[in-house]
């Protein structure tokens, strides 16, 4: 899988795909229980909902700027 920085942090493609799965739930769950379509911050809120109840998740601040030895660091550093 291929992981690359942005001006937020860094992103790769299996997380992208996870969370393109979750987003297509959470608006097939508007559809069903309420027959629309969810709000692009209808699906923020949702997000963040869930990100406020993980207290286990650190608060990386990825440097934007990290060329592919140091974001090879980064990665291998973080727990597993």
């Amino acid at each position: 899988m291929a992981y690359w920085t942005t001006h937020t942090g860094i992103i790769g493609d299996g997380p992208a795909d996870a969370m393109s799965d979750a987003v297509h739930a959470v608006r097939e769950h508007f559809r069903r229980d309420l027959g629309r379509e969810p709000s692009k911050n209808e699906i923020r809120n949702a997000v963040e909902f869930v990100l406020a109840a993980l207290d286990e998740l650190p608060d990386y601040n990825c440097p934007a700027s990290v060329n592919s030895s140091d974001l090879s660091q980064i990665l291998n550093s973080w727990p597993d």
